[in-house]
């Protein structure tokens, strides 16, 4: 008998460590972003980011033309110099810095698979795909609690990333471009859209390559080093419908349609892809034929006072964190009396 308490004791006594010690590793937890694995790139790249200067590139690209032009953002228009809400930025190391309150969430997906579609050089200067009003989709976006349709209209790839995270720099960034569909608010008797400024929604996704990482099957019907034809792409796969993300209102990157226009919904996904290297070896010739070594990502910009947000609608609720938090605690007090009680049991034996 007294060695079936002991058993029992030393059983109870190591389930209580092992509770009180989840306790407190929660209680000290900061959110990262995860699920990066982003290795720190040069200062020397980060430093070179500026007008018209060159990036050093990893010895993986085979140009073969030499009509390149230079991204110089010195010479853009003056909304793109001027604008105090311009993208794209550089994000915070820790999510704990910024603001949770809830603001914008996409309620649902309604992509098509994309085929037949080709990358292209769009003006001569946007790497992009051009996806038709009838092949692309749509997504629906609850924003301060009015419901908005975005159509997809293009996707648009940038080397390196143009979007930062404590100043490190992505591989690649896909940006998936979405135009508000305002056929609702042309009708005299609905409301008037209260974000009328924000015509545009981008996803943007940043992708990490590496020797070993496993080939990224979707990219892949990019046939990215054939410029196409595209084959059952899936931008459902890129939606965080359910999973969490970050969220700015900025401008667009470019200025050779929107003149660096301050009317974007920027998302970006705080879990990021990951390529082979020779995946990307397929965007980097492609972008690189046009832009020379300097690669085709704007410079962050300044916040001047905006908010950056984090935002994940399948948390647990506040309320449901404290009963959880209850219920712990009072388990483990549970456990201190069984405690307690076995070691008198165990002395009076």
């Amino acid at each position: 008998m007294k060695t079936l308490l002991s058993v029992f004791m030393f059983s109870l006594f190591s389930f209580y460590l092992s509770q009180a010690q989840s306790t407190n590793n929660a209680k000290g937890k900061v959110d990262t972003y995860s699920n990066t694995e982003f290795d720190k790139i040069t200062n020397e790249n980060n430093n070179l980011r500026q007008y018209g200067k060159k990036l050093l590139l990893p010895k993986l690209v085979d140009l073969g033309v030499s009509n390149y032009i230079l991204y110089q953002e010195n010479l853009w228009p003056s909304t793109c110099t001027k604008g105090t809400k311009q993208s794209p930025i550089n994000f915070p190391p820790q999510t704990n810095k910024l603001d949770s309150t809830p603001v914008i969430q996409i309620t649902n997906t309604y992509y098509n698979l994309l085929r037949g579609l080709e990358l292209t050089i769009k003006n001569g200067y946007l790497h992009s795909i051009i996806i038709p009003s009838d092949q692309g989709g749509y997504i629906k976006v609850k924003k301060n609690k009015f419901d908005y349709i975005f159509n997809v209209t293009e996707i648009q790839f940038h080397y390196p990333s143009e979007h930062t995270f404590d100043n490190n720099y992505g591989d690649l960034e896909m940006q998936i471009i979405h135009t508000k569909d305002t056929r609702s608010f042309q009708n005299p008797t609905n409301p008037k859209d209260p974000d009328s400024k924000h015509q545009y929604l981008i996803i943007a996704i940043l992708f990490k390559a590496f020797e070993t990482a496993p080939n990224n099957d979707n990219i892949s019907t990019l046939k990215a080093e054939n410029q196409g034809p595209v084959l059952n792409f899936n931008l459902t796969l890129y939606a965080p419908v359910n999973t969490p993300f970050l969220f700015y209102e900025g401008s667009t990157t470019i200025p050779f349609t929107s003149d660096c226009t301050e009317n974007v919904n920027w998302i970006i996904l705080t879990k990021f892809d990951t390529l082979t290297r020779s995946q990307l070896k397929a965007f980097v010739n492609w972008i690189l034929k046009t832009y020379n070594s300097q690669g085709n990502s704007r410079s962050t910009q300044p916040l001047n006072g905006r908010k950056l947000y984090y935002q994940f609608y399948n948390e647990t609720t506040t309320s449901e964190k404290t009963a959880n938090s209850n219920s712990k605690y009072l388990l483990l007090k549970f456990y201190k009396i069984c405690i307690c009680l076995s070691i008198v049991i165990l002395v009076q034996y």
